[in-house]
């Protein structure tokens, strides 16, 4: 099974939550960011992401969720959310992420904000976490 099937079960997992989930009154997850994480994951090529591993996929009270991948010298996390500001035209939704990776014996972090419709830079992200 490929790891674009693994994390649409674990997104499937995630989207039927029922609230309070995690006992601290979180609400159920954004159905909207389901959506959306499904047809990235279904845009995104075999070729251009074959050697992902599987990511965990792991819900975020208030109603968010991300993938994380891990290797020894690596790790990258998508964070699927709302924005709290939005501007016209907009829907809302972004992708935060984080990327690190171990420099000698020090990390090295990027942090930032995509479009949910970036998929070329999302592809970007992922080739780097291969690479």
């Amino acid at each position: 099974m490929k790891w674009k099937d693994k994390a649409m079960e674990g997104l499937e997992v995630i989207a039927n939550l029922s609230e309070d989930w995690d006992g601290e009154g979180s609400p159920k997850t954004d159905f909207d960011l389901v959506v959306v994480a499904r047809s990235l994951l279904s845009g995104l090529k075999d070729d251009v992401t074959n050697n992902l591993p599987v990511p965990y996929v792991c819900p975020i009270s208030g109603g968010s969720f991300q993938f994380e991948w891990h290797l020894p010298t690596k790790y990258l996390e998508l964070e699927f959310t709302r924005r709290q500001k939005l501007e016209f035209g907009d829907c809302g939704m972004s992708i935060l992420f984080l990327r690190e990776e171990m420099v000698g014996k020090k990390p090295k972090t990027v942090c930032g904000e995509l479009n949910v419709w970036d998929i070329h830079s999302v592809i970007q992200l992922l080739s780097w976490f291969v690479s």
